[in-house]
């Protein structure tokens, strides 16, 4: 997600699926699902309930939902509250590092474009930063030579 994403996302836009499938229903001008990986399962359900119809992403906030310091703000507040070491703390890197991992597990491009609100042709430059699976000679003659779809 991106920060204007966190900004207007409540918690009733969280939903777990019949197949346990965690998402998030983004709204706005990109709107679309996006599926949250699985070690942030919990920690998402428990934060959208908490937040119920309120703001997903700091639902007590006085701020100003359209301000570009929110996200900033809280993330500051945080490594101060818990004593952690100043650090800068980069959405887009998280966002990045989400996107290369997705394309480096086999994701196709056309669901990851669709789940992240961007086009297919912006996932190119991401492809440099993609690792190789662990594939032998043979694995990749197979991949290769005899395609298949998902199903």
């Amino acid at each position: 997600m991106e920060a204007p994403d966190l900004r207007t996302t409540r918690g009733s836009d969280v939903t777990r699926l019949d197949d346990g499938t965690v998402v998030i229903d983004i709204q706005g001008l990109h709107a679309r699902r996006t599926v949250v990986l699985r070690q942030w399962e919990d920690a998402v359900l428990a934060a959208a309930s908490r937040a119920g119809d309120s703001w997903l992403f700091r639902p007590d906030s006085t701020y100003d939902r359209d301000g570009k310091n929110l996200i900033t703000a809280l993330l500051r507040l945080t490594v101060n509250q818990n004593r952690l070491p100043e650090r800068r703390i980069d959405l887009r890197r998280g966002r990045t590092t989400w996107i290369v991992r997705l394309l480096s597990a086999g994701t196709p491009p056309t669901v990851l474009a669709r789940a992240a609100g961007v086009s297919v042709r912006s996932l190119y430059d991401y492809l440099a930063h993609c690792t190789d699976p662990d594939l032998d000679g043979s694995d990749e003659h197979r991949l290769l030579r005899d395609p298949r779809p998902l199903r």
